[in-house]
């Protein structure tokens, strides 16, 4: 049986032997026999009855003797360990094999098959390779009777590294640490509880792996700083430390080696090493190594740990490293990390130094005084231009109106030479543009971004920004095939190996770039966005700032109703003490509409009573969507009066402020809700536009359609709608086709079956 750590190859091995006929004998090799002649062979003898002071020959000659004592048949050896035991007593154990004697069953790692070559060319392998992720989805869904949510079936994919037995223990810890929750039938992981996950496992796993390969203290030292700073490159420990270790380490399963990064073999075990090591024994393994990891400490997937390897030592962690570290606490959805790093009482960095990454975790937990008090604390002429826009993003919402004017000065920088003002004031006029866009989008605001994206004085960062700015303004006026094209100009400048951007620039820059994808249909580009959006973020049970709204957002967009009940109420839930970009509103009439069209109405009810409550928010476009769902909400409760005078303030509103997409949603919506005699509005205001894509494509179609009485044009629409993947809305356009062709002649009933078929997939359970 050969497997990887945790992948319970010891486990099968006992299932093997457990139906094999005639007596079953066990050995476990220990690592002090290699080196001993025939030490294993007269352990084994000792352990069935033998008498072990025999030597050299004798031992092979009475286990013989032993064997053909046995009444009960050819015997099995189940041994465990292989790769420890002695090289002549695996030569005698092979000859017992071949000459059927003895059965032998075996279980070890990929690495130490090659400590046995004789035996291992003559034995039936076995092969544990590492569970797929449908298979650990199917396993998490029978464990935890519930359907594991996409990030945490990804996540226990990455930590388990697919090993059953990993897999099994990661499940035990998330439910002994109540680090799961459930909505809606699914469940999800709490990133807010990972840590406390983590905090258990010493209560539940001692460490192991050192006792089993029994370390010397040069390989007890480099598991300890395996298991501290999570990824060691190789060519660093090589320098000071054994490659006899390390080699050791590696060919025993304890260690893996890939692209010359060291790391453990089990996630598990490297955290039971690191929270069983004392304070001394740390700061004495940071003040012997820390300046010889250098390059191994800075690697992403080893900055957070060793910031807290630094500080358990005692040691004043550097501003480098801290702000380094930050931003890879940032990027992974470690928002609390991040807090604690740059705290300004535990690190010599400066407000300036961190301001950034610190900003981007306050507002993803929603400590909006912590932010207004780091935001007052930095001069905006000190912020650096890469930095500036985001800064100026932040800050504009917190500074009083009447102080706004001289923040944006002091931001452009007395002090600076004149070409340097003239660019951070380009990126100030950016930052207002990008905040503007979601209040209003004028055909000036959108040249006038598309002007600054050709700024050759700009960074690739602060072009960036200007694309993102430019997607916005233009997704809001309804122009989605260009949007698009700014927001993929956007994301592509920023994901760059040259620009290499943290997630504080990055995340709202794919966001904007994914809403205008599932607003031009391209929904399979915007789902493939979703899965780099999250990326790092899911080893750490995380999804991103909104990743969970997002997936939502696609499963009603595919009709999956069910599916996007769940993320919506998994997102509520994970915003339940704070709400900082403002989406509960939005979210819990999403959630309300979805109800509805469960027929789950009570609820649905209690939900738009909740996101009725809210104030305005300040954000007219994020106002306008949440007024939409809930109108939609209404109609889907009977109540289409309500519904159309939502749906008429919002598209009064939005005409007067040139948030077309807006405009045209509401309208739409309105035919769909009242019938043809609604559809003049829609008509005018899907006339004439320029090379319309996506949602304004549709509108634009089903209004002449609708106009024309034309049943085959509609019915064509839905169909394509559905062959697209927006179910949905195809479900709903069937059913207004229905609705309006009450004449026999209308409909003939191959096309009234095929549009009933649309509406009832329209509303399918994904689960």
């Amino acid at each position: 049986m050969v497997g990887p750590s945790g992948s319970n190859r010891h486990l099968l091995g006992r299932s093997v032997v457990a139906g094999a006929p005639g007596v079953v004998w066990e050995l476990m090799c220990r690592h002090d026999e290699r080196n001993t002649p025939l030490s294993t062979l007269t352990r084994l003898l000792a352990e069935v009855g033998g008498r072990p002071d025999a030597g050299g020959a004798d031992v092979v000659t009475r286990v013989r003797d032993v064997i053909g004592s046995s009444t009960s048949g050819r015997p099995t050896l189940l041994l465990g360990a292989p790769d420890f035991a002695d090289l002549e007593s695996l030569d005698a154990l092979t000859d017992l094999a071949v000459s059927q004697d003895l059965r032998i069953v075996t279980a070890m790692t990929p690495e130490t098959v090659a400590t046995i070559p004789r035996l291992a060319a003559l034995a039936e392998r076995v092969d544990l390779g590492p569970l797929d992720r449908s298979t650990v989805a199917r396993l998490l869904r029978a464990r935890l009777l519930a359907e594991p949510h996409d990030v945490l079936v990804d996540f226990a994919h990455q930590r388990s590294r697919g090993a059953y037995g990993t897999l099994c223990q990661i499940g035990d810890l998330l439910e002994a640490s109540d680090a799961l929750v459930r909505a809606e039938g699914v469940v999800m992981i709490d990133p807010e509880r990972i840590e406390d996950a983590r905090l258990a496992l010493p209560g539940r796993r001692r460490p192991a792996s050192a006792d089993w390969i029994g370390a010397t203290p040069g390989i007890a030292t480099l598991l300890d700083l395996v298991s501290l700073v999570g990824e060691v490159e190789l060519a660093e420990a090589s320098a000071c430390l054994a490659e006899d270790d390390i080699a050791y380490a590696v060919r025993h399963g304890v260690l893996c080696l890939r692209d010359g990064v060291l790391t453990m073999s089990d996630p598990l075990e490297k955290e039971a090493v690191a929270a069983a090591l004392s304070v001394a024994r740390a700061t004495e393994l940071w003040q012997a190594y820390a300046h010889v990891l250098p390059a191994s400490i800075r690697r992403p997937e080893s900055l957070v740990r060793s910031v807290r390897w630094c500080r358990w030592a005692g040691q004043e962690v550097g501003h480098e490293l801290v702000r380094a570290a930050a931003r890879a606490a940032n990027d992974r959805g470690l928002y609390r990390r991040t807090i604690e790093m740059t705290d300004p009482g535990s690190t010599s960095a400066t407000a300036i130094q961190v301001q950034q990454e610190r900003a981007h975790a306050l507002t993803q937990v929603g400590d909006l005084t912590a932010l207004a008090g780091l935001l007052a604390s930095v001069d905006p002429a000190e912020v650096p231009e890469d930095e500036l826009a985001t800064f100026m993003r932040w800050s504009t919402r917190l500074v009083p109106a009447d102080q706004r004017d001289a923040h944006r000065d002091r931001a452009i920088g007395p002090g600076h030479d004149v070409e340097t003002r003239a660019r951070r004031a380009v990126v100030v006029e950016i930052a207002d543009l990008s905040v503007q866009a979601f209040t209003e989008s004028r055909p000036a605001m959108i040249r006038r971004a598309r002007s600054l994206t050709l700024n050759g004085t700009l960074s690739p960062i602060n072009q960036a920004m200007a694309h993102s700015a430019a997607s916005s303004l233009l997704r809001h006026a309804g122009r989605c095939a260009e949007a698009v094209h700014s927001g993929r100009a956007a994301v592509s400048l920023l994901e760059s190996p040259e620009v290499d951007a943290s997630s504080a620039l990055l995340a709202p820059v794919r966001e904007v770039l994914f809403i205008a994808l599932v607003s031009a249909a391209e929904l399979d580009e915007a789902q493939a966005l979703l899965e780099r959006y999250r990326e790092l973020a899911v080893p750490y049970g995380a999804d991103g700032r909104i990743g969970t709204l997002m997936s939502g957002m696609l499963a009603l967009t595919h009709g999956r109703t069910d599916v996007a009940l769940a993320n919506a109420q998994l997102f509520l839930l994970s915003t339940a003490t704070s709400d900082p970009l403002g989406y509960r509103g939005w979210l819990q009439a999403l959630a309300a509409q979805t109800l509805a069209l469960l027929g789950r109405q009570d609820e649905a009810r209690a939900m738009l009573d909740s996101s009725e409550a809210w104030p305005v928010h300040q954000r007219r476009q994020s106002d306008l969507e949440r007024r939409q769902a809930q109108a939609v909400a209404h109609d889907a409760l009977a109540d289409p009066e309500r519904a159309l005078e939502i749906l008429d303030g919002i598209a009064a509103e939005a005409q007067e402020h040139g948030l077309l997409a807006a405009e045209l949603d509401a309208l739409g919506l309105a035919v769909l809700v009242d019938g043809p005699q609604r559809v003049r509005r829609l008509l005018a205001a899907t006339d004439g536009l320029p090379g319309p894509a996506g949602e304004t494509a549709t509108w634009q179609q089903f209004a002449r359609a609708v106009a024309a009485y034309d049943f085959g044009a509609m019915t064509a629409l839905a169909e394509h709608l559905a062959s697209t993947g927006r179910e949905f809305l195809a479900g709903r356009i069937a059913q207004f086709t229905i609705d309006a062709g009450r004449r026999a002649t209308d409909l003939s009933p191959a096309v009234r079956a095929r549009l009933e078929q649309l509406v009832a997939g329209s509303t399918t359970p994904g689960l």
